[in-house]
């Protein structure tokens, strides 16, 4: 059998995604195996999640995978073909920390990268090297500060950008967002995931905090805020970001229902409420609500009992049915809803001109 062209071969192995498949083509011959490797670092994840043990033994086999990684970056040639870099693990941040901070450095081409789970702090965010040009960036937890403000701007790129919580050290004197981002800096943000709250303090952010949210965000039009959080707020910053038409709400313990009033001003066309919806009323009464007050809603998805599953409601439509919504961890959260929602958009401007 003849030997097909490097370029050829190297282009069939990279089409290849299935890391089984990757790991055996290391052993078919040292072509293969040179295309698998790049293959293979491609996309790098380190997620207890995936570990077959249960939730209390918390296997550590990707821990030490990643120990054993970090001791070698340095003289691992390979690691420049990565563009996707994935940690979750329940281990202590200080570790976790550690191996970032000998990893990072040497992610020269990284596009995408989601630290969960572990709190990982500026100073090791800003390791990565300025060849990185990431536009998604999914982070656990983190502090907002200078070096914060000064890893985000140096990445103008970026187009996912989703934190579930800011942390303040309880004897620091800083509030969140004191360090503003430039609004020119970051033009390319269509999906924001923002905590408007800290872990220590649990009062609403003041005008002026919201203020900042929307100078530095002003192309997001899709944003998603962690519970806990306070729906006036909520409202009130929505109706600053001009640009927002998707919003996502986790619910889940919150025990009084909203005033949907507070969004009738907004250019809202899609929501999604997420988690227990029994404390703020039924469904079908939930739905009416909101489409009475946002004159500009023209569909709505609200969880049912199963996980994925959401009950959907259109504009004009009686009663809602059930429809399922899967999306991956680097896919923005309304992305796979797209079509629907315009759609309904295309329904809803026909009824008008009818």
């Amino acid at each position: 059998m003849p030997r097909l062209p490097h370029d050829l071969l190297s282009y069939i192995v990279e089409a290849v995604y299935d890391p089984k498949t990757q790991w055996v083509l290391l052993t078919v011959s040292r072509e293969t195996s040179r295309f698998a490797l790049t293959a293979i670092y491609r996309e790098l994840s380190f997620d207890s999640r995936d570990a077959a043990s249960s939730y209390v033994t918390r296997d550590p086999k990707y821990m030490i995978s990643l120990e054993k990684l970090s001791l070698s970056a340095e003289t691992n040639p390979h690691l420049r073909f990565t563009s996707s870099f994935n940690f979750f693990s329940y281990t202590s941040s200080d570790l976790g920390n550690k191996c970032l901070r000998a990893l990072l450095p040497f992610l020269i081409n990284l596009r995408w990268l989601a630290i969960n789970s572990t709190y990982v702090d500026p100073e090791t965010l800003g390791l990565l090297p300025s060849t990185a040009k990431l536009t998604h960036l999914i982070l656990g937890s983190t502090n907002y500060s200078s070096s914060f403000v000064d890893f985000v701007e140096s990445h103008p790129n970026l187009y996912l950008f989703s934190v579930y919580q800011f942390r303040v050290p309880l004897e620091s004197e800083e509030r969140p967002y004191n360090a503003t981002i430039s609004p020119t800096v970051l033009p390319e943000i269509h999906s924001l995931k923002c905590p408007i709250r800290t872990n220590q303090r649990h009062t609403p952010f003041p005008e002026e905090t919201k203020d900042e949210i929307v100078k530095a965000f002003p192309s997001v039009r899709a944003a998603c805020f962690p519970e806990p959080f306070d729906f006036p707020g909520i409202a009130s910053l929505s109706l600053r970001l001009s640009s927002l038409e998707y919003l996502r709400l986790d619910i889940d313990g919150i025990t009084t229902p909203f005033d949907w009033n507070l969004l009738s001003t907004t250019k809202l066309k899609y929501l999604r409420l997420v988690g227990d919806m029994m404390p703020i009323g039924e469904p079908e009464e939930i739905a009416h609500s909101i489409f009475d007050a946002i004159g500009t809603m023209v569909m709505v998805d609200m969880s049912e009992d199963e996980e994925d599953k959401f009950r959907r409601f259109y504009r004009h439509s009686r009663t809602g049915f059930s429809v399922q919504i899967s999306t991956s961890q680097w896919q923005p959260w309304w992305e796979t809803v797209q079509p629907d929602i315009d759609k309904a958009c295309l329904r809803h401007r026909d009824g008008l001109v009818g």
